[in-house]
This record gives structure tokens, sequence and C-alpha cells, in this order.
């Protein structure tokens, strides 16, 4: 009879073959699953921990900055902030932050001067002089900035005269 079920069928649960399957499988893809990010922790563990020489990869090649903006010592963190969002950048269309000028390729704040703040610069290596000079001339029209240096290695600068 179609309808009717044994007392036995009555007291287990009612499963279709469909259910078991599903049930098993997303059981199976569980461990799957977690099997998979534990390969892959592993693999970047691996790849990515080599052993430590010690060494610090410089920030600048060869140690030498293209321009080294030396700011007044009145300047505070806030106004080279503002320097280098409103002056050496422009706010991006997609209002996602800011970009640099086109010559700009590396941007880094300097703390081996004594008594002063400076930012290093290096441009792009295919950066036409035109925008070079763009960037130097943008510097050096900000009120808070004291001195640009050119082609120099800022471990070096010792003194700002």
């Amino acid at each position: 009879m179609a309808g009717w079920r044994t007392e036995r069928q009555m007291k287990m649960p009612k499963y279709n073959t469909t259910e078991r399957i599903r049930s098993s499988l997303s059981k199976q893809g569980a461990w799957w699953q977690a099997s998979l990010v534990l390969a892959f922790v592993l693999a970047s563990m691996v790849t990515s921990c080599g052993p430590d020489t010690g060494k610090m990869t410089p920030l600048l090649p060869n140690g030498v900055a293209d321009l080294v903006i030396v700011y007044r010592k009145e300047t505070t963190d806030e106004q080279i902030e503002d320097f280098l969002n409103n002056v050496l950048a422009h706010r991006r269309p997609d209002g996602r932050g800011y970009k640099f000028l086109p010559a700009i390729g590396l941007v880094a704040r300097e703390s081996d001067i004594p008594g002063y703040k400076a930012t290093d610069i290096n441009y792009h290596s295919d950066a036409p002089q035109w925008q070079r000079d763009e960037v130097k001339r943008a510097a050096l029209s900000s009120p808070i900035v004291y001195k640009v240096l050119e082609n120099v290695a800022p471990s070096k600068i010792k003194k700002i005269e």
C-alpha cells in the first residue's frame, strides 16, 4: 500500500536517497575543504619563510635618492601629510586615495637627517625630464620645504646648511 508505513519505518527519520547522498557529500566536502586550506597554509609557510639572513633590503636602489625634500624644522607631520597628498599627489577620480605625480615611483619618509624631517623620492626609470622637473618645482613651491637635494644618499647627509 502506497501511503502506509510500517512501525519500524515510522521510528526511522524520513530521508530520501538524494538527501542521504547530499549529506554524505557535504561531510566529505567539509573534510576536503579543510584539507585544502591546511595544504595551502603549509605550502605558503614553506615557500615564504626562508632562512633569516639578518640582512635588510635597502628601500632605495644603491642607497641614493633622486630627490630628498627637507622640511623646515617647525613643520608638523600633518603638514607633511597634506604636502604629500596635495602637492606631490592628487586625489584619485574614483575617490580611492591619492595618486602621485606621474614621475614619482617611490616615496619614503626619511628619519636619518639630524634635526629635520625629510622625504626621499625616486623617479620611475622611464620618467621624462620635464616630469622630473615638475616634481622638483612643486616641492620648491611649498612653504614647508626648506631644501631640496638631488641625487644624494640620505644616509650620508650629516648636516643641512
